[in-house]
C-alpha cells in the first residue's frame, strides 16, 4: 500500500503511569507554531501554560532537557493517582462540584499534598523535589 496512515480511523493514546499526553509530546510542534509537518493543526502547548501554585501564584511549566540530572525522573516523585487526587487536580476539591465544571488548576496544590503524605510514609523522593516540578514538559528532543 503506497499511503497505509490513510487507513487509520483512530489513534488511542495510551497513559501509563504518570506520563500524560502534554507531558510527553504537548511541546512535539510549538516551534512550528503547533502546526505539523503536514501542515494539519495540533492541539498542543504554546509553553506558556501554568496552575496556581499553593500560595495562588502561578507556575509556568518548564521543558525538561535530556542532560537535565534527573531528567527521566520527573517530577521527582509519583503525584497523586487516586479518585480523590483526580478530582483535587481538575476539580481543585478533593469532591467534584455538581456540575463537574474541570479547570484543572489543582496540579500543583495537590502535589504539595502528596508530597507531605508520601514523605511521612517514607515514599520515593528526589532530592530537592517540591510541588512546582509538578509542571514539566518534555522537549521535542527527550520524546
Amino acid at each position: 500500500m503506497a499511503n497505509q496512515l490513510s487507513a487509520i480511523n483512530h489513534i488511542v493514546v495510551l497513559m501509563l503511569e504518570n506520563r500524560s499526553f502534554d507531558h510527553m509530546l504537548g511541546l512535539l510542534y510549538s516551534a512550528s507554531g503547533n502546526i505539523s509537518p503536514a501542515g494539519q493543526p495540533f492541539d498542543g502547548l504554546t509553553g506558556r501554560e501554568s496552575n496556581p501554585g499553593t500560595e495562588g501564584s502561578p507556575v509556568a511549566v518548564f521543558p525538561i532537557a535530556p542532560a537535565e540530572p534527573n531528567a527521566y525522573f520527573m517530577p521527582g516523585a509519583d503525584p497523586g493517582e487516586g479518585y480523590a487526587a483526580t478530582n483535587s487536580q481538575l476539580f481543585g476539591s478533593r469532591t467534584p462540584p455538581a456540575p463537574p465544571v474541570a479547570t484543572n488548576n489543582g496540579f500543583v496544590s495537590d502535589y504539595s499534598y502528596t508530597l507531605g503524605w508520601e514523605a511521612k510514609e517514607g515514599w520515593s523522593i528526589l532530592a530537592g523535589t517540591t510541588a512546582i516540578l509538578v509542571m514539566p514538559l518534555s522537549s521535542p528532543s527527550v520524546t
